[in-house]
């Protein structure tokens, strides 16, 4: 669950609008993990 919360604060902070418009990126990169 951590890591999860990690994962999204990182993209938040790198680019809210990236992570928003990438939505089915960055969860892909998590599950990766």
């Amino acid at each position: 669950m951590n890591l999860w919360i990690l994962v999204q604060n990182l993209l938040n902070q790198l680019d809210l609008g990236s992570a928003a418009t990438g939505s089915p990126i960055w969860p892909a990169s998590a599950v990766a993990e």
